[in-house]
Parts: structure tokens; sequence; C-alpha cells
């Protein structure tokens, strides 16, 4: 054996360790791994120490997603010379793809110490903070090692990811910028700088950006997955839905693919599509908070209330800190009525994220319901503290002050509607510059146009005659069914629909405009600014006399109209309708002839209460109710007494003048007050109230209490 071992056993005779050394660069620059491997291997068994072949195997290590492994040869050379900044470099990087961020930012400062030039180094401590959120102290580093190093990539790169993380999202997209400039084959600079772009609303940019990785790398899901996003946020579902399919494609076991697909499913309605989506996400990742969320969510949407409550458990045990989870619970425990304990899960979402919004705004909504008004004040407000521009918030504070006749600042707090995407907001918009704002009206022309439903347009048709005496020339647009009423009712103004509005009728150079909903704030701010008159209505009397000959016939029983639900939901207000077997206590009175004005088709319930209790309910199937609202009007008002829930048939009779039994639940819409028999937009009619949400019995016990006197008092 040589004195000096300067030939290695494993390699072919003569192979010196340099030599051996420079070969395995050779096949590590080739990408045999392998090969470099085993020849660093057979350096070692000769030069144990030699730091370069110890180097090698962690790089090579790093190379293969072996972090542990090279952090083992890494600190081994680092016990042989501890002098090498590169090495602790190497050691810094492998720390940080391990999750270890705080031995790596100490490994790599200890390398900065011994090389202050070392821009890998800076570079690499720039990434570790960024993970830990350390996000100034990040770019400070980051900015060194391109200061170093100008033309160094990777640096630029790693700059703008913590810029964007930062949110200044301008300066993430110079560095990405220049990151290109200088490697311009780069494929994930051109996903983040998408991504930073989307975040900036420039889409168009975003998907040419994304395209451009695709180019580069056909075979990158992630840059499909962003893609799609990016159509999706265009409205261009049918490109964003083939984007998700390809990254899907690319990698079937891609749960977030599956997931923006499925809310792309879920805006479209496509509850089916939507839900096997999630079940997807789920299935891959069972840790996916968000595919529970929307499993969730979805499921409430088909009401399907018991698998929304598991899905929302399901999440809640990955986190128990899932704010969306506890604000989801508290919403189908609302829709069931379930009210004290929807206001538990709203609050537990506030014990953890005090300033969230949205469980605030679901909470006033819930106390409302409860007809806590003070508590349901308080919790507006605080959202409204925490946003100040928050429509919802402002919208439901205003439905709380009305319904405390406090019609000032309800009113004030109503013109908020305008900026909630369920009003014409466009409209409003373009109308600002000659909105009606109590200014006098004689002699000038205002136009009013309809922005709700029916019932709530005939409500506010009543404060048109006030613009009459003020001397405004009034025109209105509406619906056209409205227009025989409103004609009847109102002499003095020119009623037409939308569509019969010409060009040339729209430049008559109105002085003014306005939604009937905003008259409020101008002629109705208190109690005492409303009319003593019992009706502003009038049917066409003609009509009347031959609905009620129809009806009673030659009998002389009171001709009472019934109605006993709504078409509209009230969302999280508590339940209007009501099941018209429950009428029963109200139905067996003698001596009343019930009529149907119940809009819709109701054969099924009325045939199904005959069969069950004998009690038969005239039904005239000579004109729709629903089309001919004229004829309804005519209807409603041959009747002695009217008793309905709230819905478009006690406005009609309202606003006719008919004596009305109106059964409300505990918190009913604005315009019938929170407290007291009458509400002061419709004196005819009679509120009776629930005392407990979702209880009627009471209600249809008393209504039928004053029926019998009412027919008692006819024979007598």
């Amino acid at each position: 054996m040589s004195k000096h071992k300067t030939g290695i056993n494993a390699a072919p005779p003569k192979l010196t360790v340099d030599s051996a050394f420079s070969q395995a660069i050779e096949h590590y620059n080739k990408e045999n791994y392998s090969e470099a491997d085993k020849l660093c291997t057979a350096i070692l068994q000769v030069v144990p120490n030699h730091i370069n072949a110890i180097n090698l195997i962690g790089v090579i290590a790093q190379r293969i997603n072996r972090h542990d492994l090279a952090i083992e040869q890494f600190s081994r050379a680092i016990k042989i010379d501890s002098s090498k900044d590169w090495l602790l470099y190497n050691l810094g990087t492998s720390l940080y793809y391990l999750g270890r961020l705080n031995e790596a930012v100490k490994t790599q400062k200890e390398a900065i110490s011994l090389n202050p030039n070392n821009a890998q180094a800076y570079s690499s401590l720039g990434c570790s903070l960024t993970e830990l959120g350390m996000l100034d102290d990040a770019i400070v580093y980051l900015t060194k090692a391109v200061k170093i190093k100008e033309n160094y990539a990777d640096a630029h790169y790693n700059l703008g990811v913590a810029y964007q993380a930062q949110g200044n999202l301008m300066a993430a997209v110079n560095c990405y910028e220049l990151t290109i400039s200088f490697a311009p084959n780069f494929t994930n600079v051109f996903i983040n700088l998408g991504n930073t772009l989307q975040e900036l609303q420039k889409l168009q940019a975003a998907i040419k950006n994304y395209k451009k990785a695709i180019s580069l790398n056909p075979e990158t899901p992630l840059a499909y997955n962003n893609l799609g996003n990016a159509y999706k946020k265009q409205g261009d579902f049918v490109n964003a839905i083939a984007s998700l399919n390809k990254a899907i494609l690319l990698n079937p076991s891609y749960a977030d693919a599956y997931f923006n697909l499925g809310i792309i499913y879920k805006e479209q309605n496509d509850w089916e599509k939507a839900i096997n989506c999630f079940k997807k996400t789920v299935s891959i990742n069972n840790k996916h908070i968000q595919g529970y969320n929307n499993l969730a969510s979805t499921y409430k949407e088909v009401d399907e209330l018991e698998k929304a409550v598991y899905y929302n458990e399901q999440a809640l045990t990955i986190n128990p800190d899932n704010v969306e989870s506890y604000i989801n619970l508290g919403d189908i425990l609302h829709e069931q009525e379930k009210l004290e304990q929807a206001i538990s899960y709203y609050q537990k979402a506030i014990a953890i994220q005090p300033n969230n919004v949205e469980a605030h705004c679901n909470l006033g909504a819930t106390q409302q319901a409860q007809g806590n008004l003070g508590a349901a004040d308080t919790s507006f407000k605080k959202v409204i503290a925490i946003d100040p521009l928050h429509t919802k918030a402002h919208c439901n504070l205003s439905l709380v002050q009305l319904l405390n006749g406090d019609f000032d600042n309800g009113f004030k707090n109503y013109i908020w509607r305008w900026e909630h995407a369920q009003f014409d907001c466009q409209r409003y918009q373009k109308a600002k510059n000659i909105l009606w704002q109590g200014e006098p009206l004689t002699n000038k022309k205002i136009l009013l146009w309809e922005e709700q439903g029916v019932g709530e347009n005939i409500l506010f048709s009543s404060m048109v005659p006030d613009l009459v005496k003020q001397g405004a020339k009034v025109y209105i647009e509406c619906d056209k069914r409205l227009i025989p009423i409103y004609s009847r009712s109102f002499k003095k103004i020119n009623c037409q629909t939308k569509e019969k509005f010409s060009k040339a009728y729209e430049q008559q150079n109105f002085d003014f405009s306005a939604p009937l909903g905003n008259l409020g704030l101008y002629l109705r701010n208190n109690k005492s600014s409303f009319p003593k008159s019992l009706y502003h209505l009038v049917a066409c009397e003609k009509q009347k006399k031959q609905f009620r000959k129809r009806y009673q016939g030659q009998t002389k029983d009171l001709l009472v109209g019934i109605s006993w639900r709504s078409n509209k939901s009230s969302g999280f207000l508590t339940k209007k309708s009501i099941d018209l077997k429950q009428l029963h206590p109200l139905l067996k009175i003698p001596g009343v002839q019930f009529v149907n004005l119940q809009y819709g088709d109701t054969a099924k319930e009325r045939a199904e209460l005959t069969k069950e209790s004998g009690v038969e309910i005239f039904h005239d199937d000579s004109f729709d109710q629903l089309v001919n609202l004229d004829a309804f009007a005519s209807q409603v008002a041959s009747m002695d007494i009217i008793v309905t829930i709230s819905n478009t048939t006690a406005h009609m009779a309202g606003a006719l003048g008919v004596p009305t039994y109106l059964l409300l639940g505990v918190t009913p819409l604005w315009y019938w007050m929170m407290e007291g028999a009458y509400s002061p937009w419709y004196p005819s009619i009679k509120i009776l109230r629930q005392k407990k949400v979702g209880c009627w019995d009471k209600v249809i016990e008393k209504v039928s209490e004053e029926m019998k006197m009412r027919v008692d008092n006819t024979i007598n």
C-alpha cells in the first residue's frame, strides 16, 4: 500500500481523488445523481474528511428532497471545518425546506457573519423570515442580496414574494419583472406575477402571464388552476371550467382545483356538481376547511340542513376556532327559528374574532327576529363602528329604527339600500343630479319610480297625494298592473310603465326624480306627518258590486277574505306564512262566507282543508289575482272584513281602507311597527301579534274571538 492515499479502491486504476471528484461534479451537472453519490462515497472511503465530497452528497440529497440526509451531511462537514460560509448556507437551506425556520434563520446569519457578501445566504435568510411572517426584516435581507448580486434572479423573485405577502403589490410586480429580465424561462415567476396582477384586478394581464407559464411548462397544474380563477373573476365560466379541468387532468389529486371548480358551480346554482367537487376536495384533503364550509353552505342552499350542520361540525373538529363554521351554524339555527342557539354561535364567532362584521351583523338580525330591538341596534352600530361603509348594517339598522317608530333616523339610514346589490343602484346613480330632497314642488315636474315589490309600492304610493298637494306635476313609472288603480285613485298624475316611457317622454326635462321609498325621508319623518284618511286607493265600484253579489248570493253572511301565505322570503325575519289548516278555528265560525284572497295556486291546500274538516272556502277562478291587480283590488274592496298575514293582500286592503285583521310574527316587516294594534301607514288594519316566535295559536284564537263578536253584532 502506498504511503500516501492518492487512489480510490472503488475507482478505476490511477483515478485520483481530485479526478474522481471532478467526475462526480460532471455527473451531478448532468443530473446523474446516483453516479455522483457513488464517487463521493468512494472518495470518503479514502479521505473521510473530504469536505467537498461530503457537501456534494448533501447537495444531491437536497436535489432529491432528502433534506434530513442533507442536514446530516452538511452538519458533518461543518464539524470538520466551521469556517465555510457556503456549508452553513447549504445547511440553512435544508432546514428551511424542512420547516425548521428558526434554526434556518440562525444558520444563515452565521453564514453571513463569515461572509457578509454571500448573496445566497441573504436570499435564503429572507425566505425563512418571509415564512415566519417577519416581512420587514425579510425585505431588508433580500434587498441586500440583490445589491450584492444585481442579476440574482432567485433573490429578486423571493423579494417579490415578500412584497406580495406584505400587500405591496406594485413593488412585487417590479421584482417579478426584474426576475423575468434575468431568467426569462422561470415558470414560477410568471405564475406569481399572474397572482399579483389578479390581486390588482388586472385580470387580462394575469391571464397573459399564466399562459406564458403554461407555454414554458405545459405540465404545470398550478398555472391552469390560477388561470381558471382569473377567468372566473372575468365571468368567463366556460374557460374557467376548462382550465380547472385541465389542472385536475394533470394532477387528479389537486384538491384546490376541485374546490375552485366547486365554487364556480355553486355560483351557477348547479348544486349537485358543486357538492360533488367539494366532496372530492375533502376526500383528497380531509383538512380542507373551506371544502367543508362550502359543502355546508351548499347543502343549506338546497335545504338539506342536517347535512349542512354535519359539515360545519366537521370543519370545527379540524379547527375549533373556525369562525365561518360558527356563523354558518348560527344562520342555519336562525332559519330553523332556534334563535337562542343561533345567538350562542354568533357569540362564539365574535369571541374568536371580535371585529368580525358578519358575525355581529347576523347576531343583530337574530336579536331583531327575537324582538330584542335594543340589542339589535347595538349590534348593527358595532358593525358600523368597525366598518362605517357596511351597507347591510346600515340597512338593517334602518329597519330597527323604523320598527321603533324612529322615522327620521330610520329613513336616513334607509337610503343605504341603494348601495345594496338587490336594488337598481345604477338607476339611482344616474338620477342623483336631480334627486328630490324636499325642495318646493310648485309647478315642478317630478318623476317617481317603483323600486320594490307590489306591496311596498302600494304602501309608498300613499305619499303621492302629498306631492300633488304641493303643486307638483307627478309622473309615476310603475308596474303595468297598477296603472288602472293609480289612474283611478290619483286623478292629477301621469302613469306609465318603464317600457312605455319613450325617449321623447324621458326627455321632458324633469325637475326632480325619486324612487318611491325615498319620499318617506321628507314626507313621513314622524308620526304626526301621516294623513288622517283611511285609504288612498280606489277600486272599481261596478266590479266591486259584481264580486259582492257573486260571493254573498242570497245570504246575509259576512264576506271575509282570507290570505295565509307570502311568496316572498322574509330572510332573517321570523316567518310570515301560516298553514291554512291552522286557521280551522276561524274558518268553522258560522255566519261567515270565507273567500279565497290568496294569490297563486291554492287548490291543493283548499282541497285538503275540505277533506279533513268539511270547511269550504269560496274560490273565484274568473281571473288571476297576480295578473289582474285591478280586479284583485275590486275583489278585496268587496269584502266586509279581511284576515291576512303580511303580503300584497294586506297592502291592498289597507290602501283601500277595508277593515282588516293582520296576523304577524314576533318581528314583522318595518312598516307594521314593533308595537301597537295599528300602523300609521294603514289605519283600517288591526294588528294581532305573536307573543312567541313560531306560535300562531294565540293569534288565531284572538282573531276567532273578534270574528265571532263581529258576526254577533251583525246578527243583532
